[in-house]
């Protein structure tokens, strides 16, 4: 569903004009009201209230699905499925994308908990942590295209790299809550203008029809595969690293990304200028 509604949004924006980095900032505070609940929700009880909560959010969502296809009910009727073989420039792209992505599972599984135990922040207080980065995601969202309106792609996807390495190992070090508010702010460089920067090498990597089909591969990549690895490898490594230790750990992984985005980059025309420059995404 996610990459359907990604094809939709981005075929809007570069219909109307609009900043899809804009348009994304709406999924950014649907998840800062989920973080500042989500504690309360924890201490009402381990499953229920999430199972709940989640249910009544899928029924309000049926609505604007159905105005969604309603909305494109006008337009071309669908061409057949697209059948196409990878070539090596998108399974380089795929695999940067799944380093990064691994990179952060100690965050999503283990940063609540660290922050609890190491730290000592009530469950209550932790979502203002998520809230923070959050925050930062949407400033980046919406100054994305003054910021890196002339930057090249992969010099995005380079810089929210090497942040991610920052982040990873200063969060391996932190000792104290008021450094972590200031770690989180990196979040707009290791998410959101990676998300941004991918997106739109999407549109130039996967073009026409093969759009849709470049988003799902993304998606499939960045929040399915990464998440089933990462979440088992951090629920081996946890017991003989501890929390701090994967962070370390985790901390090597995006230069393995930034090598081979390198590799990608050298694959590319040497012109080093936007590959999309009316991208809405910039």
């Amino acid at each position: 569903m996610k990459p359907l509604l990604e094809a939709v949004a981005l075929d809007h924006s570069n219909q109307t004009g609009a900043q899809y980095g804009r348009i994304r900032i709406l999924g950014s505070i649907g998840f800062i009201v989920t973080a500042l609940l989500g504690g309360s929700l924890f201490e009402w009880g381990p499953i229920y209230p999430f199972v709940s909560a989640y249910f009544v959010c899928c029924l309000l969502c049926i609505p604007f699905f159905l105005n969604l296809k309603q909305s494109h009910s006008n337009q071309k009727e669908l061409h057949e499925p697209i059948s196409f073989k990878l070539n090596r420039k998108q399974y380089l792209f795929l695999a940067v994308a799944l380093l990064r992505s691994l990179s952060h599972a100690p965050l999503m599984l283990f940063f609540s908990i660290f922050m609890r135990e190491e730290l000592g922040i009530a469950f209550r207080w932790i979502g203002f942590y998520w809230l923070i980065a959050v925050i930062a995601e949407i400033a980046l969202f919406y100054f994305y295209r003054a910021i890196f309106q002339r930057k090249h792609c992969f010099l995005v996807m380079g810089i929210s790299l090497a942040a991610t390495v920052l982040r990873l190992f200063l969060m391996s070090q932190v000792q104290t809550p008021i450094h972590v508010v200031f770690i989180q702010l990196l979040h707009a460089l290791t998410f959101a203008a990676f998300y941004l920067a991918s997106i739109d090498y999407v549109e130039h990597l996967f073009p026409g029809e093969e759009k849709t089909m470049g988003l799902s591969l993304l998606t499939s990549v960045s929040l399915g595969l990464s998440v089933l690895i990462g979440m088992s490898l951090c629920g081996m490594m946890e017991p003989t690293l501890g929390i701090r230790g994967l962070f370390v750990a985790a901390s090597v992984i995006p230069l393995a990304g930034l090598a081979l985005l390198f590799q990608l980059r050298k694959m590319e025309p040497k012109v080093y200028e936007p590959l999309n420059p009316s991208s809405s995404t910039r």
